[in-house]
């Protein structure tokens, strides 16, 4: 069987083509902004080559109770900080990785960019005394590749667990020229210098002023624990009505004539012989029962009263006479 050089041609473009149709559920995530819809930004400090502009910035958020994210470089991540990286964290800030050396991503081969990464976990995790899972990254310099997360160097990352690129979309160290930049969703890039501190302690309170709300970049973006972006919702599937069948009218039936029925004469009903009223029976007439007389009630005989009866007088008894004394 013969084989045309156009369908060889085409056979192997379909072959090139599965990897990366493969691979491109596996690519990072790669933001530059967040909802337009939400008057949220997030300002994003990188590098920290200098750990008291570092810590001023904090006391900056402190004063206007705002939340930040920084991205550190790992080899600038000494243990001698841990309290003010511990502050970072206690604080409610977020800390992304930044690479341990900050060499360019597309420069380097998968072993290379696993050693950038995982030596920055190990010098925070040293730092802070506790391990602190890294979710997001941004890439030096904000370069991946010609096919950014889907890029070789992206899909690496996506691997280790870094499903989401940040990048950003204003950059400006003139506080007024920023906050004009500054559009809902907005990340704002700046670095541990004096230049970029006088720059935030004007913007800040200027974008408190124009609404936004300062949130870290996980926030912004709503991603979760592991950094993935949230799942869209599916929109509802409309269910279409079922169209109901048109139910045929039948046709009358023609009802039959009911033949008429002959009316029976009526049967003359027998008269009743009357029966003869029985003559009233005389009722006898009771005799008269004589009513005896009263009986006289015999009169009691009264009772003589008896006569009181004399008592006796008693007889007077007679006094001695006096017997004469002898004379002496």
């Amino acid at each position: 069987m013969r084989i045309s050089y156009r369908a060889l041609a085409w056979l192997l473009a379909c072959a090139l083509a599965l990897p990366q149709a493969a691979t491109a559920a596996e690519s990072a995530h790669t933001y530059r902004n967040g909802s337009r819809d939400e008057a949220r930004v997030a300002i994003t400090v990188d590098d920290v080559f200098n750990i008291k502009i570092l810590q001023q910035i904090l006391d900056l958020c402190d004063q206007y109770q705002v939340r930040i994210t920084v991205f550190p470089i790992g080899k600038k991540i000494l243990e001698t900080d841990r309290e003010t990286w511990r502050r970072v964290v206690d604080s409610g800030h977020e800390i992304g990785n930044h690479t341990t050396n900050h060499r360019k991503l597309s420069k380097l081969n998968g072993y290379q960019i696993r050693s950038e990464m995982s030596g920055m976990q190990k010098r925070l995790n040293a730092a802070l005394g506790y391990e602190y899972p890294l979710k997001i990254m941004r890439p030096p310099y904000g370069k991946l590749g010609e096919n950014g997360g889907a890029s070789f160097a992206g899909r690496e990352l996506y691997k280790l667990g870094y499903h989401s690129l940040i990048l950003w979309d204003v950059s400006n160290i003139d506080p007024e020229m920023a906050l004009k930049q500054t559009k809902n969703g907005s990340i704002l890039l700046y670095h541990t210098n004096g230049k970029d501190y006088r720059c935030l302690v004007q913007l800040i309170p200027a974008l408190l002023d124009a609404g936004y709300e300062l949130v870290t970049v996980s926030e912004l973006l709503r991603l979760d624990e592991n950094g993935d972006p949230p799942s869209p919702t599916p929109e509802p599937t409309v269910t279409p009505e079922p169209t109901p069948s048109p139910t045929p009218t039948p046709k009358p039936t023609a009802t039959p004539a009911a033949t008429p029925t002959a009316t029976p004469k009526p049967t003359a009903s027998p008269t009743a012989t009357p029966t003869a009223t029985p003559k009233p029976t005389a009722t006898p007439t009771a005799t008269p029962t004589a009513t005896p007389k009263p009986t006289a009630s015999p009169t009691a005989t009264p009772t003589a009263t008896p006569k009181p009866t004399a008592s006796p007088t008693a007889m007077p008894t007679a006094t001695p006479k006096p017997t004469a004394t002898p004379a002496p």
